[in-house]
């Protein structure tokens, strides 16, 4: 007997369906099949590709699904002859001018190559040599070869690849920059777009879109001169309907189903609405919370449904073990007060719990963050804002005693059913 049981198939599944990865137009675990809503958000996007040359931000907190919304949309253009990207060209770290060019380039020059087109052959060439160099960027914080390069000639260079893109075959190119929130340091941000802001100003056909966090916005408006060259307001995408969450985990399952079977879901729509309350609607989180129940049940070769109670059990036990057991008393009082908070800056986190500002600073928040139960979600000027992360939030999920009295006689109820149920089967 094999001493592995693979988990999806007790519940008649290929896989999992609480995946975290965006939807993406090169595949991946499912296609669009399993988009859902954000009508009024695909009508601002499409507004904005069909103005041509222009700048757009798409904002809003990690994990309510900007990637997979933008993806979706760049999937439907790239269906009605404009150019885009197979994959989202990452800016996660901070990078210089040179950097950025190089990048999109590169990926530029994958997307040729996927889709078999050709340009002219110097223009191959050139694409061929920095494409090369791409891996310096993923291994080396600052590449020397990188820096020493003409920043005018990477630039001309890239408007030459535009325009041998688009004439005659598209009617323009989308670019998709994702993860600006996970670069920390707001002044390299601020460099960067100061440097590039004429590249992104005086490039015709070409629509930039850059996805990011609330703070973006306020970053890009602290010069004037990049400010300018987004017109539009940014997009702003806030967490999903409840039924849209249901609705895309129940398309999630069926497609996923063994096949002449069955699928069983693993959770029930009860549990699903505590996860969606908790996490004010962020899908990621939901997803998170939903897998991490899954790998806490117990062993079976039955499939085990997660309901409400089920769901608050498992998730506050694993917290508890993960983190709270670890936490001093005056860091736990600290956590229980900002919990709800949100973005939260030490100022405020001083004000409500009574402690010092420089204590926070410089005694609490540098353990909190090491011991991985806040983290620093980006400044405003000289403001600095933390959040709990999302796992510390199934600390509310705690049952009080006649709440887990109950959670056990519905448990002993359905499982004495059971039993009854299958030995009316032998008799």
């Amino acid at each position: 007997m094999s001493e592995f049981n693979l988990t999806w198939r007790r519940y008649n599944l290929v896989g999992n369906p609480y995946f975290i990865t965006p939807l993406s137009i090169d595949g991946g675990i499912l296609d669009f099949s399993s988009f859902v809503g954000r009508e009024e958000e695909k009508k601002q996007i499409k507004k904005v590709i069909e103005q041509g040359s222009v700048r757009s931000m798409i904002v809003g907190s990690a994990g309510v699904g900007k990637t997979s919304l933008l993806n979706y949309v760049r999937e439907l253009a790239s269906k009605d002859q404009y150019f885009t990207t197979a994959k989202e060209i990452e800016l996660n770290k901070p990078i210089s001018c040179n950097e950025f060019v190089i990048i999109t380039l590169s990926a530029i020059y994958e997307e040729l190559k996927r889709r078999n087109l050709s340009v002219s052959p110097e223009l191959t060439e050139n694409l061929e040599a920095l494409y090369s160099l791409t891996s310096l960027t993923e291994t080396l914080s600052t590449p020397t070869s990188l820096t020493q390069l003409n920043y005018n000639k990477l630039s001309a260079l890239l408007q030459k690849t535009f325009k041998e893109i688009m004439t005659p075959r598209f009617k323009g190119v989308i670019l998709h920059y994702d993860n600006l929130d996970n670069i920390k340091e707001w002044q390299a941000i601020h460099k960067l777009f100061g440097e590039i802001r004429d590249l992104l100003y005086n490039t015709p056909n070409v629509i930039f879109f850059f996805v990011g966090n609330r703070f973006l916005p306020k970053l890009i408006s602290l010069q004037p001169r990049v400010r300018q060259i987004f017109l539009m307001p940014s997009i702003e995408i806030f967490p999903l309907e409840l039924e849209n969450v249901k609705e895309i985990l129940k398309k999630r399952v069926d497609a996923l189903k063994l096949k002449n079977a069955t699928p069983i879901p693993p959770h029930t729509d009860k549990a699903l609405d505590v996860l969606f309350k908790l996490h004010n609607g962020n899908l990621r989180e939901i997803l998170n919370s939903l897998s991490n129940c899954v790998m806490e049940l117990p062993p079976s070769n039955s499939p085990i449904q997660i309901n409400e109670f089920s769901v608050r059990e498992l998730l506050f036990n694993k917290v508890d073990k993960t983190y709270l057991s670890k936490l001093t008393d005056v860091e736990k009082e600290i956590l229980s007060k900002i919990i709800d908070s949100g973005a939260i800056t030490p100022s405020a986190i001083a004000k409500i719990t009574g402690k010092t500002r420089q204590n926070i600073s410089s005694k609490y928040l540098p353990k909190l963050e090491d011991r991985g139960v806040i983290e620093f979600k980006g400044s405003e000027g000289i403001y600095r804002y933390y959040e709990v992360c999302p796992e510390l939030k199934w600390w509310k999920l705690e049952m009080n005693e006649k709440e887990k009295m109950k959670a056990e006689q519905i448990k002993y109820q359905k499982t004495s059913s059971l039993i009854n149920k299958k030995l009316t089967d032998f008799m």
